[in-house]
C-alpha cells in the first residue's frame, strides 16, 4: 500500500506535513543551528589539536573543508531526522517523491537556469564588471588550490542536499499549508535561501533569489524535490567548472 502511494504520488505540488508554519521556521532555525555548531566543533576540535590556532582561513587547508564538510553533513540529517518529528513520514515532509524526475523534465529546466545565467553574466559584464568579478572571487579562492576536489565535491552535492531538504523540502511543505500558499512560502524560503548568501554582492544576491525562484518553480511542476536537487547539483557543477577552467575572465 505504501509502495503504490509512493508511486502515484509525482506531479503537480502537495504539501504533506504536521508541522505549522510557525513550528517548520523554529524546527528550521534549529537545523541551521546544528550546522553551525557542526562547524564550531570542527573548529574547536582542530584548535585543541593545533595548539590553539582555530580554523585556518588558508582555502587549502584541510580544517576549512571539514567544517563546510561537517556543517552540511548536520543539516542535512537534521533535516531528515526533525520531518517525522511529528509522526510525518519524512518522503512527504520532504516531498522526496518516488519515482525520481524524468531525465527531460531536469534537462529542459537545466537549459532554462543556463540560457538565465549567461544572460546575467553578460548583463554583469557589461553594467557591473566590478561586481561580477567580486562574487566569482568569493569561490575562486576555493578553486584555484590543490584541495580543489574537495570543494567541488561539498559544492556538488553537499550544498544541494543540505539547501533543498531545509529550505525547499522541510520549510517550503510547512509554509505552502498555511495561509500564504505555495507562492507565498517560495518568496519566504527564497527569501532567506538568498540571506545564507550574504557573501555576495546585490548583484550576485538578486541573482540567487531569481534561481531560488526557479527552482521553486521547478517543484511546483514536478512535485518532487529530487528534481530540484539534481538542478541545483548540475547548477554548482556548471559554476565549478567554469571557475575552475578560467571561463569569463
Amino acid at each position: 500500500m505504501i509502495e503504490a502511494d509512493r508511486q502515484a504520488r509525482p506531479g503537480p505540488y502537495q504539501a504533506h506535513t504536521p508541522w505549522s508554519a510557525w513550528a517548520a521556521i523554529f524546527g528550521g532555525v534549529g537545523i541551521f543551528c546544528l550546522g553551525i555548531v557542526g562547524a564550531f566543533a570542527v573548529g574547536f576540535v582542530h584548535g585543541v589539536s593545533s595548539g590553539g590556532r582555530g580554523l585556518s582561513v588558508d582555502p587549502a587547508h584541510f580544517s576549512i573543508w571539514g567544517a563546510i564538510l561537517v556543517s552540511e553533513a548536520a543539516m542535512t540529517l537534521g533535516a531528515v531526522w526533525f520531518a517525522s518529528w511529528y509522526g510525518g513520514a519524512r518522503w512527504r515532509v520532504l516531498a522526496l517523491a518516488f519515482p525520481y524526475p524524468r531525465a527531460r523534465v531536469i534537462a529542459w529546466s537545466f537549459f532554462a537556469v543556463m540560457v538565465a545565467a549567461m544572460v546575467v553574466t553578460f548583463l554583469g559584464l557589461q553594467f557591473a564588471p566590478e561586481l561580477f568579478r567580486q562574487d566569482r572571487s568569493a569561490n575562486t579562492a576555493m578553486l584555484v588550490n590543490s584541495a580543489w576536489p574537495a570543494y567541488a565535491v561539498i559544492a556538488i552535492l553537499g550544498a544541494p542536499l543540505a539547501e533543498e531538504l531545509l529550505f525547499r523540502g522541510f520549510l517550503q511543505t510547512a509554509l505552502a499549508r498555511s495561509r500564504i500558499g505555495f507562492l507565498g512560502a517560495s518568496l519566504v524560503t527564497t527569501t532567506l535561501w538568498t540571506l545564507v548568501h550574504l557573501q555576495y554582492s546585490w548583484l550576485g544576491m538578486g541573482w540567487i533569489f531569481a534561481l531560488g525562484l526557479m527552482f521553486c518553480w521547478v517543484l511546483w511542476r514536478t512535485g518532487n524535490l529530487w528534481s530540484t536537487i539534481i538542478l541545483h547539483a548540475l547548477y554548482n557543477a556548471s559554476v565549478v567548472a567554469v571557475i575552475r577552467f578560467g571561463l569569463f575572465e
